[in-house]
Order: C-alpha cells, then structure tokens, then sequence
C-alpha cells in the first residue's frame, strides 16, 4: 500500500518535518512489482522527472503509446526499470548520495546500506516537491490532477493513510 509518511531529519540543532509518498513493496529490477500502487506512485515520480528532462526520456525503452514520457499503467515493464536505474545514476552524476540499484526500495530505512547513501524513494520525493510540477502538493499529492485521472487508486490510498491517527515518522 502506498501511502504518506511524515519524514523527519535532524541536521545539526535543526529538524525539519516533510511529508513523502511511500512505497510498501520494493519497486525495479528483480523484484515482485506485483503491488500495483506501488508501482504507480514511483511512475507518477518518474513520468514528471521525464517531462522535465526529454533528453533522458529518449534514452528509455518505447512503449506502445508515443510521447507518453513514463506510462502510469501499474506494470513495471523495461521502461520503468530502466527509468529508475537513469533517474538514480542522474542524481548520483549530481553528487548526491543515492543508492544506485535498480530498485526503489521501501521507506522502512531512507539509508541505505551503503555508507551514506539515501534511498532512491527519499530522492524521488525531493525532486518532485522542489520541481515546478510538485510545489504546493506536499500535503495533499493525492489530489494531484495526474493522479486523480491516471491512478485513482494510488490517490484513494494516499488520502486513506492521511487519516490514520498518527502519519508514520522516518528519521533519515
């Protein structure tokens, strides 16, 4: 189940609080992909960044439908593994510290194993909200217009775990 996650980070004397879009299940190369929210919310992440960088997009394997950037289809087919494995060496090129996998690993540990990298789900998350297509959605990404009309279920999801008591809380 994808849901929202309240991220909380201390730096120095400092904490900042954000709210992310998680995913349950380990989204990528060799793994199930059989949750389809969970493949959604990392092709909603994924079809901005594309949108946002057509030269890179050209670079991914075609779909049937053209000019599509990455489809939100729920089936995490050559063109979305192959979009995670670019978005994550893009942002590793940058110098920020990414597990560079192939996979968009789930929220239980933003680290990841390698010493001071950070998953690729946390990067997803702070390209979109700091992009023209994320700013002003933080708090309520399940109203997004993309995803009200190409995966209301991943919306109904996000919007189900913002009423739970208490948003789960991720210290980086």
């Amino acid at each position: 189940m994808a849901r929202k996650a309240l991220v909380s980070q201390s730096t120095g004397n400092a904490a900042t609080h954000e709210i992310f879009a998680m995913n349950d299940t380990p989204v990528g190369e060799n793994q199930e992909n059989r949750r389809l929210t969970d493949v959604k919310l990392i092709q909603f992440f994924l079809f901005h960044f594309y949108k946002d960088n057509p030269n890179l997009f050209r670079s991914l394997p075609p779909t049937k439908r053209r000019n599509s950037y990455v489809m939100i289809d729920g089936i995490c087919g050559q063109q979305t593994k192959a979009g995670i494995s670019i978005f994550q060496k893009e942002m590793a090129g940058f110098g920020f510290s990414i597990w560079a996998d192939g996979i968009v690993h789930t929220y239980k540990a933003i680290n990841g194993p390698i010493h001071n990298t950070t998953l690729t789900i946390w990067w997803l998350n702070k390209w979109f909200f700091s992009s023209d297509y994320g700013r002003g959605w933080e708090s309520n990404l399940e109203n997004h217009p993309l995803m009200l009309g190409s995966a209301p279920d991943l919306s109904a999801e996000l919007r189900a775990s913002a009423t739970l008591p208490q948003l789960m809380r991720v210290i980086p």
